[in-house]
């Protein structure tokens, strides 16, 4: 066996695989970490130990496994090995496995939890739930068990559940970004607010964050979208739609700069309704907006702001529409017209 089919240099390789594409999910990453899979069985089950473990661990730096969780793994490949190739020179003699039952049992009876949670790091599960959140100036991107990656923008909150059938994300608030893995057969739905997104494999946004409507977006491949009214749509790329749980709006085009604004730390305005524009802003900004008082109905607004300088595009709009603001109880900015320009 040469060392390149050593399990601990196939558990050592995926560890890096793995943390590459968490660090950067480039194409070329997440090909490495296909390609490094489909090797073998012992491969696949090393990838999804080390997914395991690191997100258990909750960071990427020093990540190692500890002597007891290397037994284990190391058997596991071993075993996984003989049954893939049906050879049995590694356990061909009964004190070969008698160790390794040895081993087992004493993994099994002395190993400790790591953080208070249990370090079964290969035992496939036949459901797996997680919730992501950011807050104020936080974006995050994960990469999922199956592969596919998402995107969070600033005060946004998902429930991700992946089993043998399905990949089912729901979008709780605000805005989310998705490049999902191809998957004829294990669907990946997105839910909010009763609207429906399935796709198999390709990369979309969802956003629930203006006027309780939910916006699909498309960038690559097509999705499709209904609601609870059972009605339908199919999106190709570079298109978008707005729906709830009655109704969806007629299909626009968008462009692939609008779709990834955010995801690159850009808010991108053409020809948007001064009312949306406020509340797509909103979120960037150190302020609620009551825009109760405010009566606008044919200001529209273009232009590229930095998200990280929310406040500053905020003036920039008072300056550019003649607005004033009020604030108000617990950072409440009441915005109307200004009876003078600044």
């Amino acid at each position: 066996m040469s060392d390149i089919d050593n399990p601990d240099s196939i558990n050592e390789r995926a560890y890096e695989i793995v943390k590459d594409c968490l660090n950067n999910p480039c194409e070329q990453n997440l090909q490495a970490l296909d390609e490094f899979s489909r090797t073998s069985k012992c491969h696949f089950t090393a990838i999804k130990a080390a997914k395991v473990l690191l997100q258990t661990e909750g960071n990427l730096r020093n990540t190692r496994l500890n002597i007891l969780q290397k037994i284990r793994l190391q058997l596991e490949l071993y075993l996984t090995r003989a049954q893939e190739r049906q050879f049995f020179a590694e356990f061909a003699t009964i004190s070969t496995i008698a160790v390794a039952v040895f081993f087992w049992f004493y993994v099994q009876v002395n190993q400790k939890p790591i953080n208070g949670i249990d370090s079964e790091i290969v035992r496939e599960q036949p459901k797996t739930s997680e919730e992501f959140i950011t807050g104020k100036g936080q974006q995050k991107n994960v990469v999922l068990e199956d592969g596919s990656i998402l995107w969070l923008d600033w005060h946004s909150y998902v429930k991700v559940e992946l089993d043998h059938n399905t990949r089912r994300v729901e979008l709780i608030s605000g805005a989310a970004m998705f490049k999902v893995v191809n998957n004829q057969n294990k669907p990946f739905i997105v839910l909010a607010d009763g609207v429906e997104t399935l796709v198999t494999g390709t990369e979309f946004s969802v956003d629930k964050r203006v006027n309780n409507k939910v916006k699909v977006a498309v960038l690559e491949g097509s999705v499709s979208v209904s609601n609870r009214s059972n009605l339908y749509i199919k999106l190709e790329a570079e298109e978008m739609v707005t729906a709830d749980k009655q109704t969806i709006a007629e299909v626009q085009t968008t462009s692939s700069n609008e779709i990834t604004a955010w995801r690159d730390g850009l808010i991108v305005f053409r020809e948007k309704p001064l009312l949306e524009a406020l509340q797509i802003l909103e979120p960037y900004t150190s302020f609620v907006f009551d825009t109760s008082w405010l009566n606008v109905e044919k200001e529209v607004v273009s232009g590229t702001f930095f998200i990280e300088r929310g406040d500053a595009a905020l003036k920039t709009l008072f300056e550019t529409y003649n607005l004033e603001g009020e604030i108000t109880s617990h950072n409440t900015l009441r915005i109307k017209r200004s009876f003078h320009h600044f």
